[in-house]
């Protein structure tokens, strides 16, 4: 909505959405870097002993119970691809 109002010139709107995101996105759980997210896989990788891409469900699902509602599963997915391939 911002950016309608951006080019709508209603400089008056884009305060009042711009201080709603800020108080919404406080609320939320902080998301997770790649980083964060590789070491999570890793773990979960080498607890169950998976190292290959047979073992990409299983992985796959367990990372994504730990990271919920903090990670993509776009980005997760091919995390655990990389790391599966090593």
């Amino acid at each position: 909505a911002i950016e309608g109002f951006q080019r709508g010139g209603r400089e008056d709107l884009i305060q009042k959405e711009s201080l709603e995101m800020a108080i919404l996105l406080g609320y939320l759980p902080q998301p997770l870097t790649e980083d964060e997210i590789r070491a999570v896989v890793e773990e979960i990788a080498a607890t169950a002993g998976a190292a290959t891409e047979r073992e990409f469900g299983r992985v796959m699902g367990s990372v994504m119970k730990r990271v919920a509602g903090r990670a993509e599963g776009k980005t997760v997915e091919r995390i655990v691809r990389d790391v599966l391939r090593r």
